[in-house]
């Protein structure tokens, strides 16, 4: 198998958004249409001031013409055109890095100061030597090691009992009316709700902000509102629908 640098520019493309929402599914193929394999693995690198690896990922098929899909087009940018069936391979992301790895920091590796993308910058698909792969191979190990990459938070289980209290809770007579069981109850959502808060903040890396609300006056219990709180993460069509970069 072969590892390859799947490049874009941020003044084109919001990789890290695409990454954020999942949305990353196909990438373009400009150089080595003959040579990109299913099974590869792809470093998906943006240019720029910050440039570096921002994810890895695994070639899932070999090239073919494939449609733009109108989730990955929000994440066009300057008016860059990537709709149309265009070359692509479809790919599944496998690590994203909590933090990128930075072009900086790779130059200092005698081998990988020898990039193909930092010697020339301008294209797509970067084919990587055997000793290249290996030694970013190693790097991405480190980072990872040292807790660079960004772990799916988990989302502790909602039951429908669960959302029962909670609607008892946000209907409820005042607090000190309520029979103890039903307090106890309660009690013991709020820190479910808590988790499941921290987990989906994590997972949606801050865009959305969730705040509590107290519909008692004993604010010790005040409960996090995650009524409304819908998934924004739609089901994407990925029939023959691909993404774009560079």
């Amino acid at each position: 198998m072969t590892a390859w640098i799947f490049q874009c520019n941020p003044n084109s493309y919001d990789l890290t958004g695409a990454l954020r929402d999942r949305a990353v599914d196909y990438w373009l193929v400009n150089q080595y249409r003959a040579e990109i394999k299913s099974g590869d693995t792809a470093y998906l690198w943006e240019t720029g001031v910050e440039s570096g690896i921002l994810a890895e990922a695994k070639v899932l098929s070999d090239p073919e013409m494939i449609t733009q899909s109108p989730g990955d087009a929000r994440f066009s940018r300057g008016g860059k055109d990537f709709s149309g069936e265009k070359l692509r391979v479809r790919l599944q992301v496998e690590k994203v890095f909590g933090r990128r790895l930075l072009k900086t920091d790779l130059i200092t590796n005698p081998i990988l100061a020898k990039l193909p993308n930092i010697k020339f910058a301008n294209a797509t698909n970067f084919k990587l030597t055997p000793e290249q792969a290996s030694a970013l191979s190693v790097e991405v190990a480190s980072m990872v090691g040292a807790g660079g990459e960004d772990e799916q938070a988990q989302l502790p289980e909602l039951t429908e009992d669960d959302f029962e209290i909670l609607a008892r809770h946000r209907a409820a007579q005042p607090w000190d009316e309520l029979p103890s069981e039903d307090r106890a109850q309660f009690s013991t959502l709020r820190g479910k709700l808590l988790d499941y808060s921290a987990a989906l903040e994590a997972r949606l890396r801050l865009r959305t902000r969730l705040i509590s609300f107290v519909s008692h006056p004993n604010r010790a219990v005040a409960i996090p509102s995650i009524i409304g709180v819908a998934s924004f993460r739609k089901k994407r069509k990925t029939n023959r629908m691909g993404s774009n970069c560079f």
